[in-house]
């Protein structure tokens, strides 16, 4: 799902090279100055000691951070045109940047997993003052942007660059000029005001969600469907009700598996309404305020300043390439719906319009998958206990990208406070004995954390000239997976076990993506290529032999039999085309929120599109699901980018299948797909890799079209 998104130009402009703020460690050259946010990363307690645990070492990190650039911009600003280079110019913004995203988001991840009240709320306030300084301090500052220029059209003709830096000088002038850099005095400054209440916006809008945990209450017959083990941790003590939760974990489980209609509909309709009626306001404004900003840099709506830095580079060619897609999917889904309404379990019940009602639908699915294929979801969990199907999944990636992981012991470090909970685990990562990183998994639900999975990254990898990695990454996954009750291990649903490959994918992309300058490293790439590395990796799932390998009883350890596996191949497809019109109406959501028409009644929109995309599906009037989708914050209107990447991922699993997945293949993705990072066009890296053009026929072949 959704990966935490890098910190860019703080509100969402998504310059690519020099206002992305990522973490080296020195100034070089002339600009080396003896003061660091770290110097060195090279041992798990390095990587914990990144974690700040207490309020004063929070503000700490942030006084450093601010002091530092502001000295870095002294020097930067003091240093002669003539005597301008790469190093002392171009490194040094790109090294100045790096160190203000590591403070951001070590604190941005403060607020969404720290259990500690004072601490999130300490996290949520030093967000605003570094994202506050950042708009004063970076945004349009003319020393910046002159050095740049000055060094351009000075000294760099004296000097031999490689592509990468070529390409971190090609990308950052466009960059300049989409942030505003050619706009009058006075238009900057109000630029600059728009932006800060966009920070403000944004923010608030993501914390709403993560503090709005909703519940409802029930008696044990209100969960009818569900074992006595399954409900025993919602028991409220010294009573005989319980407590159902709008977490991820609990909602799988109700909306699957109970057969009471009412608590179904109780708890879909509170975890569709989170956030509600502040984020409804919100995004009203969130939207006025970015279709400001574009209208100041000159685009007629937020959707094309966004996208300007994209792949698909408009949204006139995102929504023609929705378009095929939706056209290309439509009778899949109606045969799709057919299927599953053709013999309803006996509880449900069509609406007069015979559609299924929203709270139905996976409760529907469920019930066919165990009546046509014999397949319980509850029941393959078994197979999937999480310990061991992590440990196997890393040995797979170890095999196939030659990448050695070894869980180390938190608990004996010398900085073990700085440990927020303790079912946090920490992962070292090598190959070929260099260090590439260490990765924290958070992988349960509590109260307050953030509330879905996403990878981020704390401190992205670099590399010297000659190819020698000189600081390695640093990244945490978080999910919320159900959690081992009693002596029963914590055991995965194949979604959940798809979310881990997911969110894994978005960490070895970063773990491997070691690049000479922070702009591009790890999953710095353009945000509609970002989700191909992981989606690619989701589909290893769908191999036989992979199913066969990670999976294992949590009782004898026996893996999956071939007929199970068999029968789990056979309904790959069985949803593909409602689950892909679900993405269109998604897609379609977020760039209409973006474009020309500002004043639009967004729920209005979504109702259109929902009703458009999804006809076999009832639209509940009561829902505001538009107040908790979160990607309209850090996505913008480039939602439709998991679609678009999930079309090349699909091209390159097919080739590397072909190949063989063998570490030969693997070696060759690392180094020519996501060991580049983002210093090349993303289209050249699949066009040197798959030896051709990529394209969309694996994708329609997968969907069974």
């Amino acid at each position: 799902m959704k990966r935490i998104r890098t910190i860019v130009f703080i509100l969402g402009l998504m310059p690519v090279a020099w206002y992305i703020y990522q973490i080296q460690g020195k100034l070089m050259a002339q600009t080396r100055s003896s003061k660091t946010i770290l110097d060195v990363i090279s041992t798990p307690d390095d990587a914990l000691a990144l974690c700040p645990r207490t309020v004063t070492q929070m503000q700490d990190l942030v006084t450093k951070v601010k002091n530092l650039t502001r000295e870095r911009l002294a020097i930067l600003k003091n240093i002669p045109a003539t005597e301008r280079t790469f190093e002392n110019t171009c490194r040094a913004l790109d090294t100045m940047n790096a160190d203000c995203e590591k403070v951001m988001s070590v604190i941005s991840l403060s607020h969404m997993i720290y259990p500690e009240k004072e601490l999130r709320d300490a996290a949520q306030q030093l967000e605003m003052e570094l994202q506050t300084f950042f708009v004063d301090t970076l945004s349009l500052n003319k020393d910046i942007y002159s050095a740049f220029i000055d060094y351009v059209n000075g000294s760099k003709a004296q000097e031999h660059l490689n592509a990468e830096e070529e390409f971190y000088i090609s990308e950052s002038l466009k960059d300049f000029k989409r942030s505003g850099y050619d706009l009058a005095e006075e238009q900057q400054a109000k630029l600059k005001e728009l932006q800060k209440e966009l920070v403000q916006f944004t923010q608030q809008f993501e914390i709403n969600i993560a503090k709005d945990v909703r519940s409802i209450t029930v008696s044990r017959k209100d969960l009818f469907g569900l074992t006595d083990e399954q409900v025993a941790p919602f028991l409220n003590p010294g009573a005989d009700t319980y407590t159902l939760k709008t977490d991820y974990p609990t909602m799988d489980l109700v909306l699957e598996n109970c057969t009471v209609e009412s608590t179904r509909k109780a708890l879909w309709n509170e975890f569709n309404n989170r956030a509600h009626p502040e984020n409804s306001e919100i995004l009203k404004k969130v939207i006025k305020v970015r279709h400001a900003i574009a209208q100041l840099l000159g685009y007629s709506s937020y959707a094309h300043c966004n996208l300007d830095d994209s792949m698909a580079g408009s949204p006139e060619r995102v929504e023609h390439f929705l378009k095929d897609i939706e056209q290309r999917v439509h009778r899949k889904a109606e045969h799709e719906f057919e299927a599953f309404v053709r013999e309803l379990p006996k509880e449900i019940t069509l609406t007069a319009q015979g559609r299924l009602k929203p709270w139905d639908a996976r409760y529907v699915m469920a019930h066919y998958k165990k009546k046509h294929a014999a397949i319980d979801e509850r029941a393959i969990a078994e197979y999937f206990p999480l310990e061991k199907t992590i440990e196997a999944l890393l040995e797979l990636y170890e095999e196939f990208l030659d990448v050695h992981f070894e869980q180390i012991d938190i608990k004996k470090l010398p900085h073990a406070d700085r440990l927020w909970h303790n079912d946090v685990k920490l992962i070292k990562a090598s190959s070929k004995n260099q260090l590439l990183g260490y990765l924290f998994l958070d992988l349960h639900p509590r109260d307050n954390k953030y509330t879905h999975a996403c990878h981020g990254s704390m401190i992205h990898a670099l590399r010297d000239k000659k190819g020698n990695r000189i600081i390695p990454a640093v990244s945490i996954v978080i999910a919320n997976f159900p959690k081992a009750i009693g002596e029963k291990p914590a055991l995965l649903l194949r979604h959940d076990v798809n979310t881990f490959f997911h969110e894994f994918g978005h960490a070895v992309h970063a773990l491997c993506a070691a690049t000479e300058l922070n702009a591009f490293s790890g999953t710095h790439v353009k945000r509609d290529f970002v989700e191909l590395p992981s989606q690619m990796l989701e589909e290893w799932l769908w191999q036989p032999e992979v199913l066969k390998r990670i999976s294992g009883h949590y009782k004898s350890g026996i893996k999956l039999h071939d007929e199970l596996i068999a029968a789990l191949i056979t309904i790959k497809n069985i949803d593909t085309g409602m689950f892909i019109k679900r993405q269109l109406s998604l897609a379609y959501l977020s760039l209409a929120c973006f474009n020309e028409r500002v004043d639009d009644d967004m729920k209005q929109e979504y109702q259109l599109l929902f009703e458009r995309l999804m006809p076999y599906q009832e639209y509940c009037p009561e829902e505001n699901f538009i107040a908790s989708f979160g990607h309209l914050m850090g996505y913008g209107a480039q939602y439709y980018g998991y679609l678009w990447s999930k079309v090349f991922a699909l091209d390159l699993f097919d080739y590397i299948k072909q190949q063989g997945l063998s570490c030969e293949v693997g070696a060759r993705y690392r180094d020519m797909v996501i060991g580049m990072g983002g210093s090349k066009d993303p289209y050249a890296l699949l066009c040197d890799f798959l030896g051709r053009e990529p394209n969309s026929d694996a994708f329609f072949n997968d969907m069974g079209i």
